[in-house]
């Protein structure tokens, strides 16, 4: 409800996480005093791989049924930035933009579910916010709407250094409602923590744990956080003022994945808009460079 809206918007939190530039300086600098030291640092080295070699998880099998097209979180993070770094100028030809050619000059802000157990450094704004400035979590309902994009933007407008912030930055905006899928398969349910019960979504609940009611109920959650995060766009002149070049709207379906054990993993995204508004008054759609070969139904996006 509203007051439950109005709650979450006021205990947002604006911490602005860091970028991947500011990690990787963080992660030399202990690689260099374990080796002076004469220790031994190991980076990246992978966790090991879930017994079964070859066996489909079944987490793996109803996501692939129930939402066809979705993509890790850091694929989708790979193809909105390369969908900003790009501008199509024939079906043949493209051109670099340079609104993009300084990654520190970009803010990134999700709108992340009150009930989404995801830390928000792993979320797909999270993520995206790493190859840029930052992210910044904003406050938000069950369904990942908007509650003030204005003030929002204005907050993340705001952490754009001085040298972005006359009409060089750019705001980039993840929102859409989230569900899980737990190790077993079960939609609407997620393990967050150990030896505690599978947390269940609220489309799950309602729907009565029916798969199809529940992926018509989150398409159905996603259209409204859509409709309010659109219709919530300043206008030309709004963007310009707040100092920004290009803001950018991501929208989507999270999809959870169980947080510890074996079958722990990075949460997946079923893109369903992108949206670049531009100070000039011109709008992008973006879906097609950054999503357009998923095969996602249009039904599902409009």
């Amino acid at each position: 409800d509203a007051d439950a809206d109005a709650d979450a918007d006021a205990d947002a939190d604006t911490t602005l996480l860091p970028s991947r530039r500011d990690a990787m300086s963080s992660i030399l600098s202990a690689a260099a005093l374990g080796l002076s030291s004469g220790g031994v640092v190991l980076l990246g080295v992978p966790s090991p791989a879930s017994a079964g070699v070859g066996a489909v998880a079944p987490f793996d099998s109803a996501r692939k049924e129930l939402y066809p097209g979705a993509i890790k979180a850091s694929v989708a993070s790979l193809r909105i930035t390369s969908a900003l770094r790009w501008i199509n100028t024939s079906e043949t030809r493209r051109k670099a933009n340079m609104a993009y050619a300084r990654p520190w000059t970009t803010i990134v802000g999700g709108y992340k579910s009150t009930d989404d157990s995801t830390l928000m450094e792993d979320t797909l704004a999270g993520i995206v916010g790493k190859e840029y400035g930052g992210s910044i979590a904003l406050g938000t309902g069950a369904n990942g709407a908007p509650v003030d994009l204005g003030g929002d933007l204005t907050k993340l407008a705001a952490q754009l250094p001085e040298k972005a912030k006359g009409g060089d930055g750019n705001l980039v905006v993840v929102y859409g409602p989230h569900v899980g899928i737990s190790k077993e398969g079960k939609l609407g349910e997620v393990e967050v923590e150990r030896d505690a019960p599978s947390a269940v979504s609220e489309y799950a609940s309602s729907a009565g744990g029916d798969d199809r009611a529940v992926i018509a109920a989150t398409k159905a959650a996603f259209k409204s956080a859509r409709d309010k995060a659109e219709g919530q766009v300043p206008s030309a002149g709004e963007i310009r003022d707040l100092g920004v070049g290009e803001l950018t709207l991501v929208g989507g379906i999270t999809i959870n994945r169980a947080k510890f054990g074996k079958d722990k993993g990075e949460d997946w995204f079923y893109p369903l808009s992108a949206k670049t508004y531009m100070a000039d008054g011109t709008v992008l759609d973006k879906y097609e460079g950054a999503f357009g070969d998923l095969g996602i139904p249009n039904k599902d996006r409009n």
